[in-house]
């Protein structure tokens, strides 16, 4: 069997009209008596290279635009985080300064207390000396005293430092140090009866205990045994 490969010309328009076909392949084979057998050409089409390519970088493009996606989805991921921390710092940082400056107001405060309970002290022995024996000279310094003491309380309140009512009140130990606990018929228990030192507030928050004296219920006395009288 013979093969024979023979490309066709282009004919002429003017002979032939048609689709002119590139690449046909005509196969003969010899017949046992001599003769040639033709068989028509077979068309072959390949598909366009510029196709193939265009596909190519198509998905080329895509992959590149799932992976740009991918990068801004992370990179916003990461954008909202850090503004969220930063928020979080600044907070953080405010709080902490605020309460540094409380914590050190809370110190020039109380320092403050003692002197002012000692004034306090000293004009409650002054009135006291003023009510026992009457003088000008003494009435002139329980006045200049208290001066004073009325200027330390002013500049406690205007720094939100109140005093403490406790005298009265039921005993909390957020507010009160009880010193002792007394026997008091005349009040419930756990009732404060006498204040040793003045406790402040400082706005909301306490500033110092108050030292108190707590009542407590008097012990039931126990009555002797008839029967141990009758024997």
């Amino acid at each position: 069997m013979k093969v024979t490969i023979r490309e066709e010309k282009s004919k002429d328009k003017n002979q032939e009209k048609g689709p002119v076909t590139e690449g046909a392949v005509e196969v003969s084979s010899s017949a046992p008596g001599g003769t040639e057998t033709a068989y028509p050409a077979e068309e072959t089409r390949q598909e366009p290279a510029s196709k193939v390519e265009e596909e190519a970088e198509k998905e080329a493009l895509e992959q590149q635009l799932a992976g740009a996606q991918r990068e801004a989805a992370e990179n916003r991921d990461k954008y909202l985080r850090a503004v969220a921390e930063l928020e979080n710092f600044r907070r953080r940082t405010a709080r902490e300064f605020a309460e540094m400056s409380l914590r050190a107001g809370e110190r020039i405060l109380t320092a403050l207390l003692d002197p002012a309970d000692n004034l306090a002290r000293a004009l409650d022995a002054a009135r006291k000396m003023e009510a026992e024996r009457a003088g000008e000279a003494l009435t002139s310094f329980i006045g200049g005293v208290e001066m004073i003491y009325q200027q330390l309380v002013s500049i406690l309140e205007k720094e939100q430092v109140t005093p403490m009512e406790t005298v009265g009140t039921t005993f909390d130990p957020n507010l009160h140090d009880a010193l002792v606990a007394v026997e008091r018929p005349d009040v419930p228990p756990n009732t404060v009866v006498e204040e040793v030192q003045r406790g402040y507030r400082l706005g909301d928050r306490v500033l110092r205990h108050a030292k108190v004296v707590v009542s407590k219920a008097p012990v039931a006395e126990e009555k002797p045994n008839e029967n141990e009288n009758t024997q």
